[in-house]
């Protein structure tokens, strides 16, 4: 059965007018199935249950969303996205990287004579999007596809909406709502993210479960992860001893995805002056 990546590969693909077709193998930490048990005492639900509040006050992070997916036609699909959160000034940066971009922008240099000097196909993989509060989206351009100037307003091209609009972040409560919820649930030991020690709690979203979400628990989900119709889910829960969900993992037998925090509190990123932007059409 053909199964895809979520909104996220979509949107990032339909941004860029192109299709991933392959790219690096799953990572190890989530291809083996986890074995749960029935729901953990009051001390794991009482880390769990602080989940939703105490992600809808942290306002400067950065996380890094990854998922692939085996296709019947296609092989191996894979996204990877970096998405920067910053409260002074108020700004989101969000950049999407996909090799098969990279390729392709290869390919379309070719043909006007060969790539920039000392640009990979590495670096033609990633698209950056910067969202000021309050301003228009821009678009790096870092190697002059669209003029001289570093960075170019998105104009009615799209596709800032469509990078940024493949995860929301104020869907994340909602995801940790679903962990929550689980009734097979277990802690699995303890591991340091970004510097920050977590206990990893290990459990089961079976598909019964999944299908019995609420519409909008349903959605966001996908928006990370998109199941595999009757399959059940292994899936893991990094959280800080202050009740933060540093690490979130989803995997079955044909796809997985993974959300890993840092910079929590922290985030900062430079954004460009007037004299740095110019239009996508020049």
């Amino acid at each position: 059965m053909k199964t895809s990546l979520p909104a996220m590969i979509a949107a990032g693909a339909l941004a860029l007018s192109l299709t991933a077709c392959g790219s690096d193998a799953p990572d190890e930490t989530t291809e083996a199935p986890v074995e749960a048990t029935e729901a953990a005492g009051d001390s794991l639900s009482d880390l769990l249950g602080s989940l939703t509040e105490n992600t809808q006050e942290v306002t400067s992070y950065t996380f890094e969303l990854e998922g692939t997916a085996q296709d019947a036609t296609e092989g191996e699909t894979s996204i990877s996205m970096t998405y920067a959160v910053m409260d002074d000034p108020a700004a989101v940066q969000v950049s999407v990287y996909m090799p098969e971009i990279g390729e392709a922008m290869a390919g379309l240099f070719a043909l006007g004579g060969g790539l920039p000097e000392g640009v990979t196909e590495e670096e033609l993989a990633t698209t950056t999007v910067l969202i000021p509060e309050g301003q228009e989206a821009l678009i790096a351009n870092p190697y002059g596809v669209y003029g001289e100037s570093p960075w170019v307003r998105d104009g009615d091209s799209g596709t800032a909406s469509d990078i940024t609009g493949a995860f929301d972040v104020n869907q994340l409560p909602l995801i940790t709502d679903v962990f929550a919820g689980l009734e097979q649930v277990e802690e699995s030991g303890e591991e340091q993210i970004d510097g920050v020690d977590t206990t990893i709690v290990a459990g089961i979203l079976t598909s019964a479960e999944f299908e019995a979400l609420s519409a909008e628990e349903r959605s966001a989900v996908s928006a990370v992860f998109l199941p595999t119709p009757g399959e059940d889910v292994p899936c893991r829960l990094w959280v800080s001893e202050d009740g933060f969900p540093m690490r979130i993992e989803f995997a079955d037998s044909a796809s997985q995805a993974w959300i890993e925090f840092s910079s929590v509190g922290s985030t900062s990123f430079e954004v460009p002056a007037d004299d740095q932007i110019g239009d996508l059409a020049a």
